[in-house]
C-alpha cells in the first residue's frame, strides 16, 4: 500500500481474499516404485559415502538430519542405534534395532580418527554438498531407467520406507513409532510400553522387502551382519 501510494505504475501481487495454502494441499505423495528402487540401489552403490547415507535413510526410515548426525558411538555392540533427542524436539524413535543390511552399509564406511560421524565429510563434520551429489544420483537413475523419472527427495525415501512397511503388513502404530512420530490421543498418553522388539522386527522386515526388490536373484550367503562376523572371527583367532 505504501509503494502503491507513491508509484502509479506499481501493482501489488497481494489481492483481497488471498489465503495460505493448507498443509494437506502442499503434502507430497512421492514414493519410489520397485523399478525405481532397483535403479536407486545401483546408483547409490556408485556414490560412495553419500550413497551409503541415502541407503541408510531408506533402511531406517529416519529423518535426513538424524541419519546425517549418526555417530559411531550411537550404535552399540548389539546393533541398537540410540537416537539423541534435540532441544525442543517433539518426538523421535529414541532407539532402533538396525537390520543386517543396514549394519553392513554402515560398517562399510571408513572409521576416521578425526571424525565421529558415520557419514563423515570434511574436517569433523558430516557430509555436505548434497545438491551436487543428489543430482549425480538422479542423473544415473534416469540413465538406468532410459527415461525421465519424477524428482525424488531424501524425505521421499522416508515416505517410501513407511509405505513398504505397510506393504509388509506391519501394524500402523508400530510404523509410526519406527518413524518417531508422536502417537496422538489416549494411546499416546497412557501407553508407555517401549515397543523395542516390535520396532526391531519392523526394521528387519523392511530391510528384507527392500533386499527382495533390489536384489531378487541374490541369496544371502551369511545372514550375520559384518560387525558380528568380524567379532566372531576375532574371537576364534584369539582362542586359537
Amino acid at each position: 500500500n505504501w509503494y502503491m501510494a507513491r508509484d502509479e505504475d506499481y501493482m501489488t501481487p497481494i489481492v483481497r481474499g488471498m489465503k495460505r495454502s493448507r498443509p494437506s494441499q502442499r503434502a507430497r505423495a512421492r514414493i519410489l516404485t520397485d523399478k525405481e528402487l532397483v535403479h536407486f540401489w545401483t546408483a547409490t552403490a556408485e556414490a560412495g559415502t553419500y550413497g551409503a547415507f541415502l541407503r541408510t535413510a531408506l533402511l531406517t526410515a529416519q529423518r535426513r538430519t538424524k541419519v546425517l548426525e549418526l555417530r559411531w558411538s550411537d550404535i552399540d555392540d548389539q546393533g541398537i542405534w540410540t537416537i539423541p533427542t534435540a532441544f525442543r524436539e517433539k518426538s523421535n524413535a529414541k532407539t532402533l534395532g538396525l537390520s543386517r543390511l543396514a549394519l553392513d552399509v554402515i560398517d562399510g564406511q571408513p572409521h576416521r580418527e578425526d571424525n565421529v560421524y558415520v557419514f563423515g565429510g570434511l574436517a569433523s563434520e558430516p557430509i555436505n554438498g548434497h545438491t551436487k551429489s543428489k543430482q549425480r544420483i538422479d542423473e544415473r537413475m534416469i540413465e538406468l531407467n532410459g527415461a525421465p523419472i519424477a524428482h525424488c527427495t531424501c524425505h521421499d525415501l522416508r515416505r517410501t520406507a513407511r509405505s513398504l512397511m505397510a506393504r509388509g503388513s506391519i501394524r500402523p502404530d508400530i510404523c509410526e513409532r519406527v518413524l518417531g512420530q508422536a502417537i496422538p490421543g489416549v494411546q499416546g498418553i497412557y501407553d508407555r510400553y517401549c515397543y523395542e522388539d516390535e520396532k526391531i522386527d519392523a526394521i528387519a522386515r523392511l530391510s528384507d522387502l527392500v533386499e527382495r526388490i533390489v536384489l531378487p536373484d541374490t541369496k544371502v550367503a551369511n545372514p550375520i551382519p559384518l560387525r558380528f562376523r568380524q567379532l566372531m572371527e576375532s574371537s576364534v583367532s584369539e582362542a586359537g
